[in-house]
């Protein structure tokens, strides 16, 4: 049969890595007459591999009504209904997992996840403390945990998980980071400082990572490096006003009065009250700034 037979090629072109024609045998296998709940939900895990959400929700809706008779469908489902924001759908497709697989730790932590995108962190936290139950050695969870923990004020134990999942995987680049911000919100900048370094070792350059790196520099009074991660967090993202209004003030401290000038007035007329006011208070207007 012509349709199992590209169908076959494929899973072989998807295996090879070769995702952009695994996706065009995908869809010449169905138009063949394959057109199984398989064929739907291999094309689906194409389509969400390439990042194509949407397209993957419909492929995984087709192989869910043809009767596809497993719980993972709905686990990859989920993951890319919480890729397009969409995360109560996401929350009853793992429902529907636990129910056809009650001790799939998988289920757990994308519902745990979406749990805490929706400012859940307490049932984020059953989740993940029954996916951990289920596999305790998976990194991902107590990251995830530590984040619902984080939310929930409890530093403490979020530094914890934080902790446990760098043993388990000590190359987490994002772990690295909200520790970070832990040891930031915890009032321990030098700490903080470490943890962002060790994030960009890893290459996670993140203009929020920089920004946030410049503000514990500032507060141990190192101005000059704070400017330089300011630089970098608007090299990444140069439209956002906070870090304009950061630069601003480390270049005043620093006594370049032009360039904190000219940061004030790039911050207000992005729309920054505090840099707004400031102009104001020292007799400038945004338009003048600008002459």
């Amino acid at each position: 049969m012509a349709g199992q037979r590209i169908f076959k090629k494929a899973c072989t072109l998807r295996q090879e890595g070769r995702y952009l024609e695994a996706l065009d045998a995908y869809t010449r296998a169905i138009e063949a007459g394959f057109g199984n709940a398989e064929a739907y939900h291999k094309r689906a895990d194409t389509y969400a591999t390439l990042g194509l959400y949407r397209e993957a929700i419909r492929d995984y809706d087709r192989a869910i009504t043809l009767g596809i008779p497993d719980g993972e469908v709905f686990i990859d489902l989920a993951y890319s209904l919480c890729c397009v924001a969409d995360y109560e759908e996401a929350i009853r497709a793992c429902d529907q997992a636990i129910a056809l697989h009650p001790k799939h730790h998988k289920a757990y932590v994308v519902r745990g996840s979406a749990y805490g995108l929706v400012n859940k962190p307490g049932l984020a936290i059953e989740d993940f403390n029954k996916a951990i139950e289920l596999n305790g050695d998976s990194a991902e969870v107590y990251y995830n945990r530590g984040l619902a923990r984080f939310l929930l004020g409890n530093y403490e134990d979020a530094l914890e998980d934080y902790n446990k999942a760098l043993t388990l995987d000590p190359g987490f680049a994002h772990v690295y980071y909200n520790r970070g911000v832990l040891c930031q919100k915890t009032n321990r900048p030098r700490e903080a400082i470490e943890n962002y370094g060790a994030a960009l070792d890893l290459a996670l350059h993140l203009p929020e990572l920089y920004c946030n790196r410049g503000i514990a520099y500032a507060r141990l009074g190192k101005y000059q490096l704070a400017a330089r991660d300011f630089d970098a967090a608007l090299d990444l993202n140069p439209q956002n006003k906070d870090v304009y209004y950061y630069r601003a003030m480390a270049h005043l401290v620093l006594g370049n009065v032009g360039q904190a000038l000219e940061d004030m007035r790039t911050a207000s007329g992005l729309g920054h009250v505090k840099a707004d006011d400031f102009l104001q208070e020292h007799g400038l207007t945004h338009d003048e700034v600008m002459n």
